[in-house]
């Protein structure tokens, strides 16, 4: 009675895992160019982080236009994982050359980018990380006019995102992000404060 119908189940259930499997072997390369992309951007190799994410996009765009039409997959936890970190090296690449280089690169929203809002909105959040990162590479160097520039992006993405009134379904870890954000900025805020004031100083009364 029940045989027919558990074997229609199944073969549904064995398609869905192949398809699963493919797009995690697919994935991969995604999440191995958006990292090294990023350190590219560190190491101020912009042209050539540029060209690893347009390799991730276009494996981005294909798999939407194949596996990801299947909405399990399309909305599944893992591929937000993976989206989460194409969006964080794109972002990031696009605020530091806005920056850092003065272009006027326009920031991609989530279409453009082939990703849903919700990987947006998280690779959002982690740009911070990079960003503060950058603020002590600046620092280094005396350039406080330019970490106080990434220090108001800070700013500006933790008083975006701490406005969404979204739950966990919609967006997973969001409050963990919008903590994680506040301490990115109350931390990256303190240190630059006191290291352009020690600098000042320095400046002042020793040379």
């Amino acid at each position: 009675m029940l045989e027919k119908t558990f074997k229609d189940v199944q073969r549904r259930l064995h398609n869905y895992f192949e398809l699963r499997e493919s797009l995690i072997k697919e994935s991969r390369d995604i999440i191995r160019l958006s990292r090294e992309a990023i350190q590219l951007i560190h190491q101020k190799e912009y042209d050539m982080a540029k060209k690893l994410l347009d390799n991730a996009q276009s494996a981005i765009r294909r798999l939407n236009e194949d596996k990801l039409k299947h909405p399990r997959l399309k909305y599944s936890g893992f591929w937000l994982d993976i989206s989460k970190e194409f969006a964080e090296a794109y972002l990031t690449f696009v605020i530091i050359s806005n920056i850092l280089e003065e272009k006027n690169l326009k920031i991609p929203d989530p279409e453009t980018l082939g990703i849903l809002e919700e990987a947006w909105i998280l690779g959002l959040c982690e740009v911070a990380g990079e960003i503060k990162r950058e603020i002590f590479m600046l620092i280094e160097k005396n350039n406080f006019e330019k970490a106080r520039k990434l220090l108001g992006i800070i700013s500006e993405i933790y008083g975006l995102v701490s406005s969404l009134l979204l739950p966990n379904a919609i967006i997973p870890g969001l409050k963990a992000k919008v903590d994680y954000l506040r301490s990115i900025l109350i931390s990256s805020e303190e240190i630059l404060i006191r290291l352009e004031k020690e600098y000042e100083f320095l400046k002042k009364y020793i040379t």
